[in-house]
């Protein structure tokens, strides 16, 4: 028997770095989103708004850290 580790997952390295990078960037994009129209005591529905750049960091920093 060959004793090669299998990959975990169905992304390479590479694209699950990228993704995660990714990911880590809408958080902070977001977070900085969240801090400005706080401070601009902006209406609820726009910060509902906020909700889409934070799925999009979740799921990028997910895709990263386990490689689907």
């Amino acid at each position: 028997m060959d004793a090669e580790a299998k990959p975990v997952g169905n992304l390479t390295p590479h694209a699950a770095s990228k993704r995660l990078r990714f990911g880590m960037a809408m958080l902070a994009l977001a977070l900085v989103a969240a801090v400005v129209l706080h401070e601009m005591s902006s209406s609820r529905w726009w910060r509902l708004a906020l909700f889409v750049p934070f799925v999009l960091a979740a799921h990028g920093v997910f895709m990263g850290l386990y490689r689907t």
